[in-house]
């Protein structure tokens, strides 16, 4: 199985804190049924993107750890897609 994690989580996961008791969960079973993580692109863009760089150097190296999810869906051709979510106009929630 392959699961496709929001840019949140990556960096919920991979900052030095304490994380989420939901996310241990979430992450303990998914290495039980030995899935593998993936990133979009559009995360390694908004990591990319951060203006503190000491935190993106920090990112950037933890992010190559991951599989990066090859060609990945253009989700403004699917019109199924659009009319299911809500509407963002946050760069963010792109």
């Amino acid at each position: 199985m392959r699961i496709l994690i929001d840019t949140n989580i990556f960096i919920s996961r991979e900052t030095n804190h304490v994380i989420p008791s939901d996310l241990q969960q979430l992450l303990s079973v998914l290495n039980k049924i030995k899935a593998e993580i993936l990133i979009h692109p559009l995360s390694l863009r908004e990591i990319k993107g951060d203006r503190d760089a000491r935190r993106q150097a920090i990112m950037l190296s933890k992010i190559g750890a991951y599989t990066l999810l090859e060609m990945p869906p253009i989700p403004t051709n699917d019109n199924v897609f659009l009319n299911t979510i809500e509407q963002k106009n946050n760069v963010h929630d792109v």
